[in-house]
Protein backbone atom coordinates (compact mmCIF):
# COMPACT_ATOMS: atom_id res chain seq x y z
CA UNK A 1 0.00 0.00 0.00
CA UNK A 2 1.25 3.47 -0.81
CA UNK A 3 2.05 5.99 1.91
CA UNK A 4 0.18 9.15 2.92
CA UNK A 5 2.21 12.23 3.84
CA UNK A 6 0.34 15.08 5.53
CA UNK A 7 1.88 18.54 5.90
CA UNK A 8 0.15 21.19 8.00
CA UNK A 9 0.73 24.89 8.57
CA UNK A 10 1.40 25.94 4.98
CA UNK A 11 0.73 29.53 3.89
CA UNK A 12 -2.09 30.29 1.48
CA UNK A 13 0.38 31.11 -1.31
CA UNK A 14 3.59 29.15 -1.89
CA UNK A 15 5.74 27.42 -4.51
CA UNK A 16 7.13 23.90 -4.68
CA UNK A 17 10.16 22.71 -6.65
CA UNK A 18 8.97 19.30 -7.87
CA UNK A 19 12.09 17.32 -8.69
CA UNK A 20 13.38 13.76 -9.01
CA UNK A 21 16.11 11.56 -10.43
CA UNK A 22 19.19 13.27 -9.05
CA UNK A 23 21.31 10.10 -9.21
CA UNK A 24 23.86 11.39 -6.69
CA UNK A 25 26.99 9.29 -6.78
CA UNK A 26 27.07 9.09 -10.55
CA UNK A 27 29.69 11.10 -12.38
CA UNK A 28 26.83 12.20 -14.63
CA UNK A 29 25.08 13.90 -11.67
CA UNK A 30 24.89 17.67 -12.26
CA UNK A 31 26.08 19.10 -8.94
CA UNK A 32 25.77 22.74 -10.02
CA UNK A 33 22.12 22.18 -10.87
CA UNK A 34 21.48 20.94 -7.33
CA UNK A 35 23.29 24.03 -6.01
CA UNK A 36 20.87 26.20 -7.95
CA UNK A 37 17.84 24.20 -6.80
CA UNK A 38 18.80 24.45 -3.13
CA UNK A 39 19.53 28.17 -3.45
CA UNK A 40 16.08 28.70 -5.00
CA UNK A 41 14.35 27.00 -2.07
CA UNK A 42 16.43 28.89 0.53
CA UNK A 43 15.62 32.28 -1.04
CA UNK A 44 12.08 32.39 0.42
CA UNK A 45 10.18 30.96 3.38
CA UNK A 46 7.32 30.29 0.99
CA UNK A 47 9.35 27.94 -1.21
CA UNK A 48 9.44 24.19 -0.69
CA UNK A 49 10.82 21.00 -2.19
CA UNK A 50 8.97 17.85 -3.21
CA UNK A 51 11.14 14.91 -4.23
CA UNK A 52 9.95 12.11 -6.52
CA UNK A 53 12.57 9.37 -6.17
CA UNK A 54 16.01 8.20 -7.36
CA UNK A 55 18.09 10.40 -5.08
CA UNK A 56 21.11 8.18 -5.70
CA UNK A 57 22.64 6.01 -8.42
CA UNK A 58 22.31 3.15 -5.95
CA UNK A 59 23.62 0.18 -7.94
CA UNK A 60 24.64 -2.76 -5.75
CA UNK A 61 28.18 -4.04 -6.23
CA UNK A 62 26.79 -7.44 -7.27
CA UNK A 63 24.60 -5.86 -9.95
CA UNK A 64 25.60 -6.61 -13.56
CA UNK A 65 25.17 -2.87 -14.20
CA UNK A 66 27.53 -1.78 -11.39
CA UNK A 67 30.22 0.38 -12.99
CA UNK A 68 32.80 1.92 -10.61
CA UNK A 69 34.22 4.00 -13.48
CA UNK A 70 30.89 5.87 -13.64
CA UNK A 71 30.77 6.70 -9.92
CA UNK A 72 32.27 9.59 -7.97
CA UNK A 73 35.29 8.98 -5.76
CA UNK A 74 34.18 7.94 -2.28
CA UNK A 75 30.58 7.31 -3.39
CA UNK A 76 30.73 3.79 -4.82
CA UNK A 77 27.96 2.37 -2.62
CA UNK A 78 24.53 3.44 -1.41
CA UNK A 79 25.62 4.49 2.09
CA UNK A 80 28.06 7.24 1.07
CA UNK A 81 25.70 8.35 -1.71
CA UNK A 82 22.84 8.81 0.76
CA UNK A 83 25.13 10.57 3.23
CA UNK A 84 25.96 13.05 0.48
CA UNK A 85 22.24 13.62 -0.19
CA UNK A 86 21.57 14.13 3.53
CA UNK A 87 24.34 16.70 3.87
CA UNK A 88 23.23 18.60 0.77
CA UNK A 89 19.57 18.95 1.77
CA UNK A 90 20.29 19.67 5.45
CA UNK A 91 19.94 23.48 4.94
CA UNK A 92 16.44 23.03 3.47
CA UNK A 93 15.27 20.00 5.47
CA UNK A 94 12.40 21.97 7.04
CA UNK A 95 11.20 22.88 3.54
CA UNK A 96 10.87 19.28 2.31
CA UNK A 97 7.17 18.49 1.81
CA UNK A 98 7.48 14.92 0.58
CA UNK A 99 10.24 12.45 -0.28
CA UNK A 100 9.34 9.60 -2.60
CA UNK A 101 11.36 6.46 -3.28
CA UNK A 102 12.56 5.38 -6.73
CA UNK A 103 13.86 2.16 -8.20
CA UNK A 104 17.49 3.24 -7.69
CA UNK A 105 16.78 3.99 -4.01
CA UNK A 106 15.40 0.52 -3.28
CA UNK A 107 18.04 -1.62 -5.01
CA UNK A 108 19.39 -2.41 -1.55
CA UNK A 109 16.69 -4.59 0.03
CA UNK A 110 18.51 -5.35 3.29
CA UNK A 111 17.57 -2.19 5.20
CA UNK A 112 15.64 1.04 4.88
CA UNK A 113 18.71 3.13 4.23
CA UNK A 114 16.84 6.22 3.04
CA UNK A 115 14.95 6.42 6.32
CA UNK A 116 17.92 5.68 8.59
CA UNK A 117 20.61 7.71 6.78
CA UNK A 118 18.66 10.69 5.42
CA UNK A 119 15.24 11.21 6.94
CA UNK A 120 15.71 10.35 10.62
CA UNK A 121 18.93 12.38 11.15
CA UNK A 122 17.26 15.41 9.54
CA UNK A 123 14.12 15.03 11.64
CA UNK A 124 11.78 14.66 8.65
CA UNK A 125 10.85 11.00 8.92
CA UNK A 126 7.17 11.92 8.57
CA UNK A 127 7.84 13.31 5.06
CA UNK A 128 9.08 9.96 3.68
CA UNK A 129 6.60 8.26 1.39
CA UNK A 130 6.79 5.11 -0.68
CA UNK A 131 7.14 4.32 -4.36
CA UNK A 132 3.67 5.85 -4.59
CA UNK A 133 2.74 8.59 -2.17
CA UNK A 134 -0.42 10.58 -1.48
CA UNK A 135 0.31 14.07 -0.14
CA UNK A 136 -2.11 16.28 1.77
CA UNK A 137 -1.01 19.92 1.90
CA UNK A 138 -2.95 21.82 4.56
CA UNK A 139 -2.76 25.38 5.76
CA UNK A 140 -4.35 28.78 5.26
CA UNK A 141 -5.54 27.93 1.76
CA UNK A 142 -7.85 25.21 0.52
CA UNK A 143 -6.70 21.62 1.16
CA UNK A 144 -4.52 20.43 -1.70
CA UNK A 145 -4.03 16.75 -2.52
CA UNK A 146 -1.45 15.16 -4.80
CA UNK A 147 -0.28 11.75 -5.95
CA UNK A 148 3.44 11.08 -6.48
CA UNK A 149 4.48 7.98 -8.45
CA UNK A 150 8.10 7.38 -9.31
CA UNK A 151 7.18 5.57 -12.51
CA UNK A 152 7.99 2.22 -14.09
CA UNK A 153 7.71 2.17 -17.86
CA UNK A 154 9.65 4.12 -20.49
CA UNK A 155 8.47 7.30 -22.16
CA UNK A 156 7.21 6.53 -25.68
CA UNK A 157 9.23 8.04 -28.51
CA UNK A 158 6.56 7.66 -31.19
CA UNK A 159 5.63 10.24 -33.84
CA UNK A 160 8.17 11.90 -36.12
CA UNK A 161 6.55 15.31 -35.88
CA UNK A 162 7.77 17.02 -32.66
CA UNK A 163 4.40 18.65 -31.95
CA UNK A 164 2.53 15.38 -32.31
CA UNK A 165 5.24 13.60 -30.31
CA UNK A 166 4.81 15.94 -27.35
CA UNK A 167 1.03 15.53 -27.54
CA UNK A 168 1.38 11.75 -27.57
CA UNK A 169 3.74 11.85 -24.59
CA UNK A 170 1.39 14.08 -22.59
CA UNK A 171 -1.52 11.74 -23.37
CA UNK A 172 0.62 8.79 -22.30
CA UNK A 173 1.45 10.56 -19.03
CA UNK A 174 -2.21 11.18 -18.24
CA UNK A 175 -3.14 7.58 -19.06
CA UNK A 176 -0.32 6.28 -16.85
CA UNK A 177 -1.47 8.25 -13.82
CA UNK A 178 -5.14 9.18 -13.75
CA UNK A 179 -6.40 5.76 -12.64
CA UNK A 180 -3.95 5.53 -9.71
CA UNK A 181 -5.76 8.14 -7.60
CA UNK A 182 -9.24 9.58 -7.90
CA UNK A 183 -9.29 12.49 -5.47
CA UNK A 184 -6.09 14.42 -6.19
CA UNK A 185 -5.52 17.82 -7.74
CA UNK A 186 -2.13 16.91 -9.22
CA UNK A 187 -0.12 13.87 -10.29
CA UNK A 188 3.68 13.85 -10.53
CA UNK A 189 5.95 11.19 -11.99
CA UNK A 190 9.71 10.78 -12.30
CA UNK A 191 11.77 7.93 -13.74
CA UNK A 192 11.60 8.92 -17.41
CA UNK A 193 13.96 11.95 -16.99
CA UNK A 194 11.59 14.19 -18.92
CA UNK A 195 9.98 17.57 -18.26
CA UNK A 196 6.33 17.34 -19.25
CA UNK A 197 3.27 19.29 -18.09
CA UNK A 198 -0.39 18.68 -18.86
CA UNK A 199 -2.69 21.26 -17.36
CA UNK A 200 -6.41 20.77 -16.68
CA UNK A 201 -8.47 20.70 -19.86
CA UNK A 202 -11.21 23.29 -20.22
CA UNK A 203 -14.57 22.09 -21.48
CA UNK A 204 -16.90 24.15 -23.67
CA UNK A 205 -20.58 23.44 -23.53
CA UNK A 206 -24.04 24.95 -23.83
CA UNK A 207 -25.49 25.22 -20.33
CA UNK A 208 -28.99 26.21 -19.26
CA UNK A 209 -29.68 28.71 -16.49
CA UNK A 210 -31.84 31.62 -15.41
CA UNK A 211 -30.73 33.65 -18.41
CA UNK A 212 -31.43 30.85 -20.89
CA UNK A 213 -28.88 28.74 -22.77
CA UNK A 214 -25.34 30.09 -22.66
CA UNK A 215 -22.00 28.74 -23.86
CA UNK A 216 -19.38 28.49 -21.12
CA UNK A 217 -15.76 27.41 -20.68
CA UNK A 218 -15.22 25.49 -17.46
CA UNK A 219 -13.06 22.90 -15.75
CA UNK A 220 -15.01 19.96 -14.42
CA UNK A 221 -15.59 20.41 -10.67
CA UNK A 222 -15.08 17.93 -7.87
CA UNK A 223 -17.92 15.48 -7.45
CA UNK A 224 -19.30 13.97 -4.21
CA UNK A 225 -19.20 10.18 -4.01
CA UNK A 226 -21.14 8.20 -1.41
CA UNK A 227 -20.80 4.49 -0.73
CA UNK A 228 -23.03 2.40 1.52
CA UNK A 229 -21.73 -0.55 3.52
CA UNK A 230 -23.61 -3.69 4.47
CA UNK A 231 -24.08 -2.20 7.94
CA UNK A 232 -25.91 0.78 6.46
CA UNK A 233 -23.10 3.24 7.15
CA UNK A 234 -22.50 5.94 4.53
CA UNK A 235 -19.00 7.02 3.54
CA UNK A 236 -18.63 10.33 1.68
CA UNK A 237 -15.56 11.15 -0.44
CA UNK A 238 -14.67 13.60 -3.23
CA UNK A 239 -13.80 12.63 -6.82
CA UNK A 240 -11.87 14.87 -9.19
CA UNK A 241 -12.38 14.15 -12.91
CA UNK A 242 -9.12 13.22 -14.68
CA UNK A 243 -9.30 16.17 -17.09
CA UNK A 244 -9.53 18.58 -14.15
CA UNK A 245 -6.13 17.57 -12.69
CA UNK A 246 -2.55 18.70 -13.29
CA UNK A 247 0.04 16.17 -14.52
CA UNK A 248 3.81 16.51 -14.63
CA UNK A 249 7.07 14.65 -15.25
CA UNK A 250 9.65 16.07 -12.87
CA UNK A 251 12.90 15.96 -14.88
CA UNK A 252 16.38 14.90 -13.80
CA UNK A 253 19.75 16.15 -12.61
CA UNK A 254 21.55 13.30 -14.40
CA UNK A 255 23.30 14.30 -17.60
CA UNK A 256 23.06 12.05 -20.64
CA UNK A 257 25.98 9.96 -21.81
CA UNK A 258 29.39 9.26 -20.33
CA UNK A 259 32.17 11.65 -19.42
CA UNK A 260 35.37 9.70 -19.90
CA UNK A 261 33.64 6.36 -19.35
CA UNK A 262 30.92 4.25 -20.94
CA UNK A 263 27.56 5.06 -19.35
CA UNK A 264 24.48 2.83 -19.40
CA UNK A 265 22.41 5.68 -20.83
CA UNK A 266 24.84 5.87 -23.73
CA UNK A 267 24.69 2.10 -24.27
CA UNK A 268 20.89 2.09 -24.24
CA UNK A 269 20.73 4.99 -26.69
CA UNK A 270 18.60 7.15 -24.42
CA UNK A 271 17.93 10.60 -25.95
CA UNK A 272 19.42 13.56 -24.06
CA UNK A 273 17.27 14.88 -21.23
CA UNK A 274 17.06 18.53 -20.17
CA UNK A 275 18.45 19.16 -16.70
CA UNK A 276 15.76 20.73 -14.56
CA UNK A 277 12.59 20.40 -12.49
CA UNK A 278 9.02 21.73 -12.28
CA UNK A 279 7.82 24.61 -10.12
CA UNK A 280 4.26 24.35 -8.85
CA UNK A 281 2.67 27.67 -7.94
CA UNK A 282 -0.09 27.42 -5.33
CA UNK A 283 -2.38 30.33 -4.62
CA UNK A 284 -5.04 30.03 -1.92
CA UNK A 285 -4.44 26.29 -1.83
CA UNK A 286 -5.13 25.95 -5.56
CA UNK A 287 -2.55 24.98 -8.20
CA UNK A 288 -2.34 27.90 -10.61
CA UNK A 289 0.70 26.83 -12.64
CA UNK A 290 3.15 23.97 -13.12
CA UNK A 291 6.10 25.02 -15.24
CA UNK A 292 9.54 23.62 -16.13
CA UNK A 293 12.81 25.20 -15.01
CA UNK A 294 15.71 24.19 -17.25
CA UNK A 295 19.27 24.69 -16.06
Amino acid sequence: MAEIVTVKGLPADYEVACTSDWHCGSRAFHEQALDRLIAWVRASKKRYLGFGGDAIEGKRVDSPHFNPDGLRTGQLTMGPQLEYVRDRIRPIADSVLWWNLGNHDIYCKDADLVRSIVMEPLGIRDRLGGYQTWVELLGKGAPLRGHIFHGHRSLPRGAKDPIQKRGNQNAWLVNELYHLAGDVHFHLMGHVHALLVQQPVEQYALLTGAGGVRARYFVEPEQPVETHGNDGATDSRRYIPPRARWYGCTGTLRRSGGFGYTDYAEIAGYPPSPIGWLVMKVRGGVVRDLAPVIV
